[in-house]
């Protein structure tokens, strides 16, 4: 799938004093995504850490193959730095994965494999569950101002409640 400079899939992980979880997240990826088929790079960009994540992302560098860190000098926020990585290198795919996240076992391969099937599809997301298996609610209802003011009121509890009672 891959040619030229373009990758098949690229991982952007963007971190921000993540040294208790940035070793698991890149293991994750090289254990669950071991797909000779594609040709992948893992990009963490690194927001100005102060808590080690620097010395560990330095020492992964030495032992991952495909792993690319850019240390940016400031804390430019998570928008900005997964720009960085778009714009730096050019793939099929990217797959953004929050650096407190991993993957489990197959759960990127079904995703591409729908998006290649399905050209129109633009973006996918991937379950989300807790450490104990459980599933994650991950996709809310866009928020409004009518929202917000039932939220606040607790109107829409008592709707809820009504609702029960209508039958």
């Amino acid at each position: 799938m891959g040619s030229g400079n373009q990758f098949d899939i690229v991982f952007v992980v963007v971190t921000y004093n993540s040294a208790q979880h940035i070793r698991s997240c890149i293991d994750s990826i090289c254990t669950h995504f071991a797909d000779s088929m594609c040709s992948s790079l893992i990009v963490v960009v690194d927001n100005a850490s102060s808590d080690g994540t620097m010395a560990i992302l330095n020492d992964l560098q030495k032992t991952v193959e495909g792993l690319h860190v850019v240390f940016l000098d400031r804390n430019i926020g998570f928008g900005r730095a997964n720009n960085i990585a778009f714009n730096t290198f050019s793939a099929r795919y990217y797959v953004l994965l929050n650096q407190d996240a991993w993957l489990l076992a197959d759960s990127v391969s079904p995703a591409l494999a729908a998006m290649e099937k399905n050209r129109n599809i633009a973006v996918c997301g991937l379950p989300l569950v807790y450490p104990d298996g459980t599933p994650q609610t991950y996709a809310y209802p866009f928020s409004s101002w009518q929202r917000w003011l039932m939220r606040l009121l607790g109107l829409r509890e008592l709707a809820a409640r009504l609702a029960r009672f209508r039958g």
